[in-house]
């Protein structure tokens, strides 16, 4: 048996496997989940490797190493369009669930696809694609498996040809996820362009009271805050703000966002969106105590603030070491409920508490808090009413503003080391 008749049966052994275990997989999410963890452990490498195996069959086609050139194209396109596929049809089903319900399921994406017939379908629909693909062409792959004999110009120029699509389809795959992921993880909350980034504040009511939801982030463009404060800056309105308190002094909190805003040319939350004694609008603090936190989620916390803190690189590198290897799965859920869902809950209460009182209600909270949040409202008899896009980051500005801080941080290196000479 020649070599290439030895790669052409490990590619197909590969490509069944793999089609094979993804039967396997919707199945067991289906019948038997809680077998999918381990499981995960050998459908992900198998699925990297023929991802590999396809590049790897692709390329030998465009050198003329194997023929005939055409031949692979369909494997690879499928591949890379099956993953492409596999999160744009995550992706509606993350932005239905809470943030802890999702990180509870992330040991296996068949447990995201079990919650929804179309994504099922669809991933069926890729497998079905393969396997025709595969039991059409392997005899003949096997057939017609002798390279061509080709100059290096030649090779180079099809090499270009079977590139070319290449650079265009991947960075475009992935700034589409990355678009709709935005918008699937926050729920909604943030919304983006191939430009900007957008909080979406929604207004809901129930008879004469409104209440206001307002994505926030930790840095934005400046006029993101200064545009709020001078649309909500008003006597009748009252602003439950975020902000964790802290009895006890349990968390080492740091704030990192300075860094940030200068590296970005963004404006930092807590310098520029700070209620101050001279605002018109009635303050109130509606966030918990560290104190109802567990003692895993305080600890995890400060490892995560010392990460911030620490400006040596191997410090910071035991300290990820430690995060993922010192705290179970458990801990991390336990993490989210504390973080997101007491703290919400507690929101919740206190807008309960003011709603005879209040006219007008304002929550400028973290975007991955608003979903559930405005779940919340419904369930109290809340609707939504209406709802506007506020500019939060321009991402060419941001990528300008990090080019020059590089730049000048580089010569300020270049300026000492001159000095020292």
């Amino acid at each position: 048996m020649s070599r290439r008749q030895v790669l052409l049966y490990a590619f197909f052994t590969l490509f069944f496997g793999e089609a094979a275990l993804t039967l396997v997989g919707i199945g067991l999410a289906e019948i038997w989940p809680e077998s999918l963890p381990p499981f995960e452990m050998l459908y992900g490498p198998v699925g990297g490797l023929l991802l590999f195996a396809s590049a790897v069959m692709y390329y030998s086609c465009a050198l003329g190493l194997i023929g005939p050139g055409r031949l692979f194209v369909v494997p690879l396109l499928l591949a890379y369009g099956g993953t492409l596929a596999s999160a744009l049809l995550l992706l509606p089903i993350i932005r239905t669930l809470p943030l802890t319900t999702s990180f509870s399921m992330s040991d296996s994406t068949f447990l995201f696809f079990a919650r929804s017939g179309g994504a099922t379908f669809g991933i069926l629909a890729i497998v079905a694609l393969k396997l025709t693909w595969g039991i059409l062409n392997a005899p003949q792959a096997f057939r017609n498996s002798d390279g061509l004999k080709l100059s290096t110009g030649r090779r180079f120029l099809r090499l270009g040809g079977f590139l070319i699509p290449l650079i265009i389809a991947v960075p475009t795959g992935m700034l589409l996820v990355g678009i709709e992921g935005i918008d699937a993880v926050t729920r909604g909350a943030l919304v983006s362009d191939m430009g900007h980034l957008y909080s979406v504040e929604t207004t809901y009511q129930r008879g004469s009271t409104t209440v206001v939801l307002l994505p926030m982030s930790h840095v934005a463009n400046k006029d993101f805050y200064k545009d709020i404060i001078k649309d909500y800056n008003r006597s009748e309105v009252t602003l439950l703000s975020e902000g964790l308190r802290d009895a006890k002094g349990r968390l080492k909190l740091r704030q990192a966002y300075s860094t940030v805003a200068k590296a970005t040319g963004l404006a930092s939350q807590s310098t520029e969106f700070l209620p101050l004694s001279g605002w018109d609008l009635n303050h109130v603090n509606a966030d918990v105590d560290a104190a109802v936190f567990a003692s895993s989620t305080v600890e995890i916390l400060n490892q995560i603030f010392s990460l911030y803190e620490s400006i040596d690189p191997n410090a910071k590198g035991e300290l990820l070491i430690s995060l993922q290897k010192e705290w179970a799965k458990e801990d991390y859920i336990q993490l989210l409920t504390d973080v997101f869902d007491k703290r919400n809950a507690n929101l919740l209460k206190q807008i309960a508490i003011r709603l005879p009182l209040e006219s007008k209600i304002l929550v400028p909270w973290g975007a991955l808090h608003i979903a559930d949040i405005a779940e919340g409202l419904v369930q109290e008899g809340f609707s939504p009413v209406d709802s506007k896009k506020r500019d939060l980051i321009n991402y060419s500005l941001v990528l300008g503003n990090l080019r020059q801080y590089m730049h000048d941080k580089k010569m300020n290196a270049l300026s000492e080391l001159a000095s020292d000479l």
